[in-house]
């Protein structure tokens, strides 16, 4: 387990190098998930004014007191659903830092593991937008989009981890080891899942989709993955197109 300090500057992997970015909590880019309470709220109180400006309506007090706080509770709900947990979040040339409002956590880049980046909408709306780092033994940090400039963070963690990462995974890679990416493993040999076994001859092609790619299969259906669900994505679509020129 981290252990917490009061300052930044107190993480004992931490030089003199200033951050090189630091990302503090912003409602605004909360409230990028929270339009469909917002949305709801404003249907609520639209509801409450036509009820009270309608004395045919029985009871239109009690009905237009029922809509108000059915849409503040809505977006009541979706404020405490997306709160921003951190405080703060800085990246420095040797790893990641995030604070609680309380304290200061942190992990070099060579000791973070895994690195999952999500993304995903639903009706032109964002459902997830989030980091997850882990590292150690079941370890992990939720970095969400509830921080100011969460592409450029995000994108920033993402290639330090992967320098990072890559020459160890190029190694094994070259060595004919498996490479493990989560659900999915690569090595010269394929690609490999808890459901399906291809050999770089048994892919016919590679579809990229919003999100999401699909290895397909000359036989059977092959696998498909959306980008979050693989660790450190990156090294993986790397390795993946090594190993599809060489299976050519």
């Amino acid at each position: 387990m981290l252990d917490k300090v009061a300052a930044v500057e107190e993480l004992p992997w931490l030089g003199k190098a200033k951050a090189l970015s630091t990302h503090p909590k912003s409602w605004a880019a909360a409230a990028s998930f929270m339009w469909p309470g917002i949305i709801l709220a404003a249907v609520g109180v639209f509801l409450c004014i036509l009820l009270l400006m309608t004395p045919s309506v029985s009871g239109r007090y009690f009905a237009s007191a029922g809509c108000l706080l059915a849409g503040a509770g809505i977006l009541i709900g979706q404020m405490v659903w997306y709160r921003p947990r951190l405080a703060a979040v800085s990246v420095f040339p040797e790893g990641v830092a995030w604070s609680d409002g309380e304290g200061w956590r942190g992990v070099p880049w060579d000791k973070l593991k895994w690195l999952y980046r999500t993304e995903i909408k639903v009706n032109s709306m964002w459902k997830t937008r989030e980091l997850r780092l882990e590292w150690g033994e079941d370890e992990s940090v939720v970095i969400a989009a509830t921080v100011k400039d969460w592409p450029r963070l995000a994108s920033f963690v993402q290639e330090r981890q992967t320098a990072a990462r890559w020459p160890r995974a190029a190694e094994a890679f070259d060595a004919g080891k498996w490479v493990k990416c989560g659900p999915i493993s690569i090595s010269r040999a394929g690609v490999r899942t808890a459901k399906t076994d291809l050999h770089w001859d048994d892919i016919k092609k590679l579809h990229m989709f919003k999100g999401a790619f699909w290895l397909e299969a000359a036989e059977g259906a092959g696998c498909s993955f959306g980008f979050g669900e693989i660790a450190n994505f990156n090294i993986f679509y790397q390795l993946l197109q090594i190993g599809l020129k060489e299976g050519d």
